[in-house]
């Protein structure tokens, strides 16, 4: 519990670090900037973190070919999502905020003993937070990553209903039951970050920011020896990373969008993760 204070508290120091410099130097998260900082985000810890299921796979009480099996099993899922996004896009994006409300909730609060309601309804807000305050923006980023056409009158109604739903979970989160208050504080920089940034930018600061860390907690994330794993899954990433930026592919925003297909693979996989595990020690 006192490893997640110090991350809230640090994350909160953060955010204020990046919200003095987005007012001191104008210009350094605008929209031309905002596919790069969002991408390296998310490249690095945001979904580095899920490297940690190999540690967790390789680390499986079972025989040898039973763990093959499941990183076999994790890979083949993994494809399976990727083949969907591209196949079935609107599927795909719909699969991927229907996982991230649960998977977000129940990450991000793991520490806490709390209503499953109050967990919902964070993964809510944390997967659609930017519609609250740029609708027009992530109803554009829908449209690219889905290529159809969603009404906008859509993305208003949503924004009506997360206004509503941000002053209710904040009422939750401030109930006597709580066994910790700072996780009220971070949901007000949330919202005040999604204010300020675009919706790629913010998303690249909570993934990795907040999600990402958390999730290094909840595993009992220890230099040595899981910043291997780490850096195992994270340096082939940051040299695409470096790659792509050396040939301006973020002059056409649509390579940017590609990560999206990779994330929802992933989070397919992480979350089913410990099924697959009880799968295939059942499995005889």
């Amino acid at each position: 519990m006192q490893t997640v204070k110090t991350h809230q508290l640090l994350f909160i120091f953060f955010s204020i670090i990046l919200i003095g410099v987005n007012n001191y130097i104008p210009n350094i998260f605008n929209n031309d900037n905002a596919l790069i900082i969002a991408l390296i985000f998310i490249g690095t810890i945001g979904l580095s973190h899920g490297a940690i299921d190999g540690k967790i796979i390789y680390h499986v009480n079972c025989s040898r070919l039973k763990i093959f099996l499941l990183f076999l099993f994790y890979l083949l899922i993994v494809l399976l999502g990727f083949l969907l996004w591209f196949n079935f896009p609107t599927v795909g994006l719909s699969l991927l905020l229907i996982m991230s409300v649960i998977h977000f909730g129940n990450s991000d609060l793991f520490y806490l003993k709390t209503s499953p309601l109050i967990k919902f309804f964070w993964g809510l807000m944390m997967t659609f937070f930017p519609i609250m305050f740029y609708p027009e923006i992530v109803n554009e980023i829908f449209n690219i990553l889905t290529k159809t056409n969603i009404p906008l009158n859509i993305f208003f109604f949503v924004q009506d209903l997360l206004i509503i739903l941000s002053i209710f979970l904040s009422l939750l989160l401030v109930l006597p039951i709580q066994s910790n208050k700072w996780v009220l504080f971070e949901f007000i920089i949330l919202i005040i970050l999604a204010k300020i940034f675009h919706p790629l930018i913010w998303f690249g600061i909570y993934f990795c920011g907040v999600h990402g860390i958390r999730a290094l907690i909840a595993e009992k994330f220890r230099i040595n020896p899981d910043l291997s794993w780490l850096l195992i899954f994270s340096i082939p990433v940051i040299m695409t990373l470096y790659f792509l930026i050396g040939q301006n592919v973020f002059e056409y925003s649509v390579n940017f969008y590609s990560v999206f297909p990779v994330v929802a693979a992933l989070t397919i996989s992480h979350m089913l993760l410990p099924k697959i595990i009880a799968f295939i020690e059942n499995y005889r």
